[in-house]
């Protein structure tokens, strides 16, 4: 069987010592479920919305395998059924034990299984290469949605902040040259260090931006979120697309490129039409901390992929 991060990451031979480290991977991977919750999209046509937590259940459950995956939805499961409110805020639908019983709950419920089935066959390699294609294509999601998601915001919030839409223009243009200008030497850097470690710089860039958005509210603040976010989504981008072309067979490219232009695409369209109604709802500080969790879901998620790498070629 192969490795799960989880068993690459603790090298540690006391059992206590293991123990603590695996139940504190189990609890990481319940708030990262719950904080997942809260990015909630409300669809028309259904009562159940779009959220982030069938990717984090599965990406959770291939890092730490099936029983301690499982046990991570169970304990999400289980607080929730308690009455704690870590399920997707809705209007129509309430918190504590009755969400099981409503029209979300056989997806909740199928959440321990999911995790279980997901760590059984990472644990086994299974076709690694084409989960290295989901883990690229999740960072190019993630990626552009969020860059998106606040470059849409932005200028708004700067209006309802008092800044004049002069200066907001200003920093859309450094934004938009920090997303394009590292193209002269992103493609090196991506054949120098690998696609990995360029992801992985460019989500730690947005997670700058987030954190920048989250410390004030100055012009100051918004021009280096901004220049910030343009340089995260081209390493992130850059980086994701040539993790996936690696990722797959020749013949399976304009397939697999089809998908991963698709879902780039499509999460550029969710980031624009949610940030908007977030930002009049909430503020500009939700829409900034809204962004951390994709990201660290996503660097969850090539951390594991770079680990397996290295456990594959040190057997």
């Amino acid at each position: 069987m192969y490795p799960t991060l989880l068993d690459t990451v603790t090298t540690r031979t006391d059992a206590r010592f293991r123990a603590a480290e695996q139940a504190g991977a189990v609890l990481f991977v319940t708030i990262l479920t719950a904080a997942a919750a809260q990015i909630s999209i409300p669809l028309p046509f259904t009562p159940v919305p779009f959220t982030f937590q069938p990717m984090v259940v599965l990406l959770g459950a291939a890092a730490l395998g099936p029983r301690l995956g499982m046990a991570s939805q169970i304990l999400y499961l289980s607080l929730g059924f308690a009455g704690m409110p870590l399920f997707a805020a809705s209007p129509l639908l309430p918190q504590g034990a009755a969400r099981l019983l409503g029209p979300t709950g056989g997806y909740l419920m199928a959440y321990p299984f999911a995790a279980f089935v997901a760590g059984w066959l990472a644990q086994r390699g299974f076709d690694r290469r084409y989960f290295s294609a989901v883990v690229a294509m999740l960072c190019g999601l993630v990626t552009y949605m969020m860059m998106n998601f606040m470059m849409t915001s932005a200028p708004l919030a700067m209006n309802l902040c008092g800044i004049a839409p002069v200066y907001s223009n200003d920093g859309l243009e450094m934004h938009i040259v920090a997303m394009y200008l590292p193209s002269f030497f992103s493609g090196r850097l991506v054949s120098r260090f690998g696609a990995p470690t360029i992801i992985l710089v460019g989500l730690a860039l947005i997670a700058l931006a987030a954190v920048t958005g989250l410390s004030g509210v100055t012009l100051q603040h918004f021009w280096i979120a901004l220049v910030l976010l343009g340089l995260g989504w081209n390493f992130g981008w850059v980086g994701a697309s040539a993790l996936v072309v690696a990722s797959h067979a020749p013949e399976d490219g304009p397939r697999v490129q089809s998908i991963n232009d698709f879902f780039g695409f499509g999460s550029m369209v969710i980031g624009s039409f949610v940030s908007g109604s977030l930002l009049a709802a909430y503020g500009w500080s939700a829409v900034s901390g809204l962004m951390l969790p994709p990201v660290l879901v996503a660097a969850c998620g090539v951390l594991w992929l770079r680990k397996a790498r290295e456990a594959k070629l040190a057997a």
